[in-house]
């Protein structure tokens, strides 16, 4: 980036709930007028994107930058002059406290910035007030992130990526499913594992955990790579019914991460087709059990599923109505902070 400085120490405050393309707009400004910028995130406890999480995709976000320093504010502080007699003082106290250096610039793309840089002793930088580089803010993607996810920066998009696990018996179509679905979402799915596995080595319980952790890294290395949906083919309750079903045990690790897993939707693909052996696991005469025994484990963690039944065509179209009705905005709701 091209650098005009101007200033010798920048300023941004921001709640980057979530960062998005006009705040990567507003600190790369900053950053090429000032030899230093000091970028301070605040978050609230009651905010649903954690303070931690933001501040870290923030500081993320700068690395290139070596003149941007980030900092992360947790203080319950009122959010709108309304809420406090004493706002702006109790503001300016913590920006004086958080900030040794003088502020020589206050960079912002809200109205507020004139009186925060007043009040600071600094000039005041308006970036795109009007949002015509970049008509986006936090509150349009929280409420509805998919619609305006070329807005959002990559680190972030993977917080906003919803995973469908297609789980069920063996030969009721996850694989073709999963396959179709990445290809309608054009996005990515994750193949099963255990099936990988399997064909190559003898299953042990040993091995039964390194299918489940495995399947994992494999969702997590692909989360970044998703569009949306992340699409993954079995999932970790899988597993631990193979596990009872082989070695009529489960291992503590594969327990664990029942317990810590989760996924925003699980498609429960029925058995109302045709089993076909294809010599790889067991028989077909334990499916009607298979299938009771996931729907009743699914039901017992309180996991949202759906079951989804019919020839191959009806399948696809149940599954993608209810993950459409996933990617449904939200109410929105409006923070002082940009």
């Amino acid at each position: 980036m091209e650098k005009n400085i101007k200033y010798k120490n920048g300023f941004i405050v921001c709640k980057c709930y979530p960062p998005h393309m006009g705040h990567l707009h507003l600190m790369e400004t900053a950053a090429s007028m000032c030899e230093r910028v000091t970028v301070m995130v605040c978050s609230l406890k009651r905010e649903e994107i954690p303070g931690e999480l933001r501040y870290k995709w923030v500081t993320e976000l700068m690395l290139k930058y070596p003149n941007v320093s980030v900092i992360h504010i947790t203080d319950e502080l009122p959010q709108e002059p309304s809420e406090h007699p004493d706002f702006w003082n109790i503001w300016i106290n913590i920006v004086r406290t958080n900030v040794k250096e003088k502020i020589n610039a206050v960079f912002s793309s809200e109205n507020y910035g004139y009186e925060l840089a007043e009040r600071l002793g600094a000039q005041h930088f308006m970036v795109d007030l009007d949002r015509k580089k970049f008509p986006i803010s936090g509150t349009k993607i929280r409420n509805n992130p998919y619609k305006y996810w070329d807005f959002i920066p990559e680190v972030v998009k993977p917080y906003f990526v919803k995973r469908i696990a297609i789980v069920g018996p063996e030969s009721v179509g996850k694989t073709v499913i999963s396959e179709k679905l990445a290809k309608h979402y054009n996005t990515q799915w994750v193949p099963e594992y255990g099936r990988e596995y399997t064909n190559n080595f003898k299953l042990t319980l040993d091995g039964i955990c390194k299918i489940a952790s495995t399947q994992i890294e494999n969702e997590n290395e692909l989360l970044t790579k998703a569009n949306k949906v992340l699409i993954c083919d079995t999932e970790v309750i899988t597993t631990k019914i193979w596990s009872l079903i082989y070695f009529k045990t489960v291992p503590k690790m594969v327990e664990e991460l029942v317990k810590t897993m989760d996924y925003d939707l699980y498609l429960l693909m029925d058995i109302d087709v045709p089993w076909i052996n294809d010599g790889t696991r067991i028989a077909g005469k334990i499916r009607n059990w298979h299938f009771e025994t996931i729907k009743s484990e699914l039901t017992r963690l309180g996991k949202e599923y759906a079951i989804i039944n019919g020839d191959y065509d009806k399948r696809l179209l149940s599954s993608t109505e209810k993950i459409d009705s996933l990617l449904r905005p939200k109410v929105a709701f409006q923070y002082f902070l940009w």
